[in-house]
């Protein structure tokens, strides 16, 4: 099955948590996202997380992004998969939500 290109201008909403080891929220963290295609190219885009540790993106080109928590006091923390990847995939047209631990 053929897949078609995104339109031109179609975004997605990628949106998740941040949780420290003890899997307590980690509020007012910086949530940083970097596109794979312009990683040298560009500044990241970023959120600061809510009191409940939630990030929002809301209107993000479909593409891979690496996501990355900073907040001080914690170890820097870059998302990883599953499968330990540190690419995430976001999709046109989809809401996406992602849990992060940060250390």
């Amino acid at each position: 099955m053929a897949t078609r290109p995104a339109p031109e201008g179609a975004t997605s909403q990628l949106s998740g948590v941040v949780f420290d080891a003890g899997g307590s929220a980690v509020a007012d963290a910086i949530v940083s996202l970097v596109s794979k295609r312009a990683a040298q190219n560009s500044k990241p885009l970023t959120v600061l997380t809510d009191r409940e540790g939630r990030f929002t993106f809301p209107a993000i080109p479909a593409a891979e992004y690496s996501v990355q928590v900073v907040k001080r006091g914690f170890r820097t923390t870059t998302y990883r998969d599953e499968s330990g990847a540190a690419w995430l995939t976001v999709r046109t047209g989809h809401k996406q939500v992602t849990r992060v631990h940060s250390g």
